[in-house]
């Protein structure tokens, strides 16, 4: 069978595909059950992910590049294969840095894939400083995002005023202090609010 992504068509051999994935045999029992020559379009998803993907199905091993994690952790929420939804999160937990944060975290928020996107943006708001200094364009990014960009700043001014993360954040080590003279750099302490 073969599978359109994006603009290449993927062959996968139907019956492993089938056997290792409960969303795909449901698909060919009922969409496909008397076609052998079915197509299969996959939207939103790189090639090279969907290719992850599939050698996951064929080997049971998981082998990809830093980019094709969080689209391939998507694909597992999506086809609810909770093993290689687990193994994907914890990759990118364990994996996490200053250079792969912040479109980790564009892409889990995209993806609605909630609690890695909490933990993302757990490391992103106790390394702000750093990132933002080392990865400046990735700041460009998030300001396509405005309400998960004031949530961060407001979490990241309530761990500088010593009020600790939110109670729905992971708590993290917490960096060293920011000592840019920057002036760009958040304040200390949030604004005070009037009364």
């Amino acid at each position: 069978m073969t599978f359109v992504v994006g603009d290449e068509r993927i062959t996968a051999q139907r019956a492993i595909v089938g056997a290792r994935s409960e969303h795909f045999r449901s698909l060919f029992d009922q969409d496909f059950a008397d076609s052998k020559t079915a197509e299969v379009r996959i939207p939103d998803t790189p090639p090279d992910a969907f290719r992850a993907y599939l050698r996951y199905l064929y080997t049971d091993e998981i082998a990809m590049s830093d980019e094709a994690w969080v689209d391939v952790a998507r694909l597992a929420h999506c086809y609810m294969d909770k093993r290689l939804y687990s193994l994907c999160k914890a990759h990118c937990e364990e994996h996490l840095s200053n250079d792969n944060a912040l479109s980790w975290l564009l892409q889990a928020v995209d993806a609605n894939l909630d609690d890695l996107a909490t933990f993302i943006k757990s490391f992103v708001t106790l390394h702000f400083g750093e990132i933002r200094e080392e990865k400046p364009r990735g700041w460009d990014a998030l300001k396509q995002y405005p309400n998960l960009m004031f949530e961060m700043l407001s979490d990241f001014s309530l761990v500088k005023a010593g009020s600790g993360a939110p109670p729905n954040y992971v708590h993290l080590p917490l960096p060293a202090p920011v000592t840019s003279q920057d002036p760009l750099a958040v304040p200390s302490a949030p604004p005070s609010l009037p009364p």
